[in-house]
Protein backbone atom coordinates (compact mmCIF):
# COMPACT_ATOMS: atom_id res chain seq x y z
CA UNK A 1 0.00 0.00 0.00
CA UNK A 2 0.72 3.38 -0.50
CA UNK A 3 -0.10 7.26 1.09
CA UNK A 4 0.17 10.22 -0.45
CA UNK A 5 -1.39 13.04 1.57
CA UNK A 6 -2.69 15.95 -0.89
CA UNK A 7 -1.77 15.82 -4.64
CA UNK A 8 -0.48 12.29 -5.28
CA UNK A 9 0.35 12.24 -9.28
CA UNK A 10 3.80 13.29 -8.52
CA UNK A 11 4.39 9.91 -6.56
CA UNK A 12 2.22 7.70 -8.57
CA UNK A 13 5.50 6.06 -10.65
CA UNK A 14 7.09 5.23 -7.11
CA UNK A 15 4.29 3.27 -6.03
CA UNK A 16 3.92 1.73 -9.26
CA UNK A 17 7.51 0.84 -9.26
CA UNK A 18 6.90 -0.40 -5.87
CA UNK A 19 4.26 -2.72 -6.77
CA UNK A 20 1.12 -1.20 -4.73
CA UNK A 21 -1.62 -2.45 -5.14
CA UNK A 22 -3.17 0.15 -3.28
CA UNK A 23 -2.65 3.81 -3.29
CA UNK A 24 -4.35 6.26 -1.02
CA UNK A 25 -4.05 9.47 -1.88
CA UNK A 26 -5.80 13.44 -1.67
CA UNK A 27 -5.84 13.83 -5.29
CA UNK A 28 -5.28 12.69 -8.86
CA UNK A 29 -5.10 13.38 -12.04
CA UNK A 30 -7.53 11.41 -14.57
CA UNK A 31 -4.87 10.45 -16.89
CA UNK A 32 -2.99 9.40 -13.55
CA UNK A 33 -5.45 6.99 -11.95
CA UNK A 34 -5.92 5.60 -15.96
CA UNK A 35 -2.55 4.60 -15.63
CA UNK A 36 -2.74 3.12 -12.35
CA UNK A 37 -5.74 1.48 -13.23
CA UNK A 38 -3.89 -0.22 -15.76
CA UNK A 39 -1.32 -1.33 -13.53
CA UNK A 40 -3.54 -3.12 -11.62
CA UNK A 41 -3.60 -0.67 -8.51
CA UNK A 42 -6.91 0.33 -6.51
CA UNK A 43 -7.22 4.22 -6.17
CA UNK A 44 -8.68 5.86 -3.44
CA UNK A 45 -8.83 9.73 -3.38
CA UNK A 46 -10.21 11.51 -0.51
CA UNK A 47 -10.53 15.07 -1.62
CA UNK A 48 -7.14 17.14 -1.57
CA UNK A 49 -7.53 19.33 1.17
CA UNK A 50 -9.30 16.75 3.47
CA UNK A 51 -5.74 14.20 3.42
CA UNK A 52 -3.85 17.16 4.55
CA UNK A 53 -6.31 18.63 7.02
CA UNK A 54 -5.61 15.07 8.51
CA UNK A 55 -2.53 14.86 8.98
CA UNK A 56 -2.43 19.01 10.45
CA UNK A 57 -2.33 17.58 14.28
CA UNK A 58 0.37 14.83 13.90
CA UNK A 59 2.58 17.66 12.09
CA UNK A 60 2.04 20.38 14.68
CA UNK A 61 3.12 17.83 17.13
CA UNK A 62 6.26 17.19 15.90
CA UNK A 63 7.04 20.74 15.09
CA UNK A 64 6.43 21.46 19.00
CA UNK A 65 8.23 18.34 19.69
CA UNK A 66 11.52 19.72 17.80
CA UNK A 67 11.10 23.37 17.97
CA UNK A 68 10.05 24.10 21.37
CA UNK A 69 10.23 27.69 21.18
CA UNK A 70 8.17 27.78 18.24
CA UNK A 71 4.54 28.49 18.67
CA UNK A 72 2.58 26.23 16.74
CA UNK A 73 -1.48 26.58 15.83
CA UNK A 74 -3.69 25.06 13.27
CA UNK A 75 -6.64 27.21 12.13
CA UNK A 76 -10.20 27.05 13.47
CA UNK A 77 -11.93 28.35 10.57
CA UNK A 78 -9.86 26.41 7.96
CA UNK A 79 -12.82 24.52 6.58
CA UNK A 80 -12.92 21.90 2.92
CA UNK A 81 -14.44 23.68 -0.01
CA UNK A 82 -16.50 21.05 -1.31
CA UNK A 83 -19.86 20.46 0.12
CA UNK A 84 -22.70 17.85 -0.55
CA UNK A 85 -25.92 19.28 0.01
Amino acid sequence: AAVCAGAGSSLLDDAIAQKADFYLTGEIRHHDALKAVKSGMVIVCTLHSNSERAALKRLRDALRQKLPGLEVLLSREDRDPFSVR
